[in-house]
């Protein structure tokens, strides 16, 4: 395919994610909406006697938003030479986005392993599962979104010295692409899956495994991205400022560009 047209796939995918996470919002929120009145402590898309909730489907709505501004801006890096450019496009693009975030509701994983009602904790695959989910968001959002996105405005779009990966592991190359498929699937999978358990269509048992299975290929698809185009510098330093710097993504994003800019001058 060429260029243009992976960027209007990703276009139509991203846009696709948010009208369906939107419509599901619209259409389902005053019934779930029913979970957080009756003051239940967990939700969730996992557990079979539990249902998502509303602020976790505008939350994952929000998230489609950052999917398709990542997407573009990844596109642009790599039709762009200037550092300075990309850094700026890098700038603009996070604070355009996240500066929204605090219109949207922000919902714990912990809310969901954590005892539930009774405040112990339990042992089950959901609970497991989301503990794992809550470790892969984190590394998600510090390594594949604020860490791609600086590694692709200090460092350009891939650190590998062959050309053959650095063509298909470009933003429009198969391998990307493979992953953004997974990635943009995983945010509107789970809702399907427990809508098919409720409706009976579907097996609790089943829901879990296609869980597990997303997880795993979702994983296995990042796997060279984050290696060929996440600089460890930008990594690291997104990870220990998603701890000490909660909340402030556009400045930790400028800071993680600082660090990669004074390790690169080394």
């Amino acid at each position: 395919m060429s260029r243009l047209a992976v960027v209007a796939f990703d276009l139509v995918l991203g846009l696709s994610g948010i009208l369906v996470t939107r419509t599901a919002v619209k259409d389902f929120g005053k019934l779930h909406s029913r979970v957080r009145e009756r003051r239940t402590k967990s939700s969730g898309v996992l557990h079979e006697t539990k249902t998502v909730a509303t602020e976790e489907m505008e939350e994952h709505f929000f998230y489609q938003m950052v999917n398709l501004t990542q997407v573009l801006y990844l596109h642009f890096c790599e039709t762009c030479d200037g550092k300075n450019a990309r850094t700026l496009a890098l700038v603009l693009s996070t604070w355009s986005i996240w500066r929204y975030r605090d219109r949207f509701p922000v919902n714990s994983f912990s809310r969901n392993y954590e005892g539930g009602e009774n405040g112990r904790w339990f042992e089950s695959v959901e609970n497991f599962l989301y503990r794992a989910k809550k470790w892969q968001y984190v590394f998600y959002k510090t390594c594949l979104l604020h860490g791609l996105n600086v590694s692709s405005a200090i460092f350009g779009s891939s650190r590998s010295s062959s050309s053959k990966t650095t063509t298909i592991l470009t933003t429009h190359g198969e391998r990307f692409q493979l992953y953004w498929l997974c990635l943009n699937a995983s945010y509107v999978m789970e809702f399907f899956l427990q809508t098919l358990v409720k409706k009976k269509y579907g097996t609790q048992s089943n829901a879990l495994l296609m869980n597990q299975f997303l997880m795993v290929v979702s994983s296995l698809s990042a796997f060279p991205v984050v290696v060929h185009r996440v600089h460890p510098i930008a990594f690291v330093a997104a990870l220990a400022l998603n701890f000490l710097n909660r909340k402030q993504e556009t400045a930790n994003v400028c800071l993680t560009c600082v660090a990669c800019v004074v390790f690169d001058r080394l």
